[in-house]
């Protein structure tokens, strides 16, 4: 994680800032496996059955390995690291794996998002072990034989091969601004939080103003479900001085409420509605 081409600075503060990373990947890594268990190739579903989001990431993914494998050749590790580093912290840890824990745990257990996402971390779990194997040698062969057994090495694997069919720009135009619209909608809500007005996001109902014309072809319920929150409600109006704004965006505008739903005591939404304390879907999981 340092540049050996200039002179090696080493203190209590640089330590402490590797042991931070370091601990962030190997969350990332435990989260993947804790996810992972018992899962098995005829669970996995083909790449055209897999969701927007899980074909996003992939994209993400494939980006990600033509820079490390371009790093790699030239001796950058330093750039390795910082590339995988940021694509877990902030790819997966604040964003994919954050959304994807509503259909990992509560979901049943065919449902077919609950497969995408399942089929996904697999592919992440071969190619992030794969890449990070040269840099982080004990900590990937303890991961790859935690799922494998004593028998296998990740350390005799070749690098992942480069899927281009799964890289697609349009994909990471689209949820740029979806990202733009859920960092907005989670900038209202911590205030409402500080306020003590809500506790967790599924608490707020959001009224959500976009006043650009091409934010206007939004999906609700992915916005809902991206965001974490139970209700949603998209206002095709510019933000009033209600509306909470951010700086970088003056056309979107969030107004946070609370819910008048009743939660679900399983997966802790909140419905109009409840059948035995819990929501439909639940039920069916149940």
């Amino acid at each position: 994680s340092s540049d050996y081409s200039e002179d090696l600075r080493i203190g209590p503060e640089i330590i402490k800032s590797n042991v931070d990373s370091y601990r962030r990947l190997r969350n990332t890594l435990r989260f993947i496996l804790g996810n992972l268990s018992d899962f098995s190739e005829e669970e996995s579903i083909d790449y055209d059955q897999l969701n927007d989001l899980d074909h996003y990431i992939l994209s993400s993914l494939v980006s990600l390995e033509e820079e490390i494998i371009k790093n790699y050749k030239i001796f950058e590790y330093q750039r390795v690291f910082s590339l995988i580093f940021n694509f877990c912290t902030n790819e997966l840890s604040a964003f994919y794996f954050d959304i994807r824990k509503d259909a990992l745990y509560c979901d049943s257990k065919n449902s077919l998002e609950r497969r995408s996402t399942r089929t996904v971390l697999d592919i992440l779990f071969h190619h992030l072990l794969t890449l990070l194997a040269p840099i982080l040698c004990f900590t990937t062969e303890e991961a790859w034989q935690s799922r494998y057994g004593n028998n296998e090495s990740v350390h005799t694997k070749n690098f992942p091969l480069i899927k281009a069919e799964w890289k697609k720009p349009e994909l990471d135009r689209k949820w740029l601004v979806y990202k733009e619209i859920r960092k907005s909608i989670n900038g209202a809500i911590e205030i409402k939080r500080k306020d003590k007005k809500i506790g967790s996001s599924l608490e707020a109902s959001i009224d959500l103003y976009l006043g650009d014309s091409e934010l206007k072809e939004i999906d609700e319920d992915l916005l809902k479900n991206i965001s974490i929150v139970s209700e949603l409600r998209v206002i095709a109006e510019k933000p009033n001085d209600n509306c909470f704004v951010l700086e970088t965006n003056k056309n979107i505008g969030v107004i946070v409420s609370q819910t008048s739903g009743k939660k679900c005591e399983r997966c802790w939404k909140y419905y109009p509605k409840l059948t035995n304390e819990v929501c439909e879907r639940c039920s069916e999981a149940i």
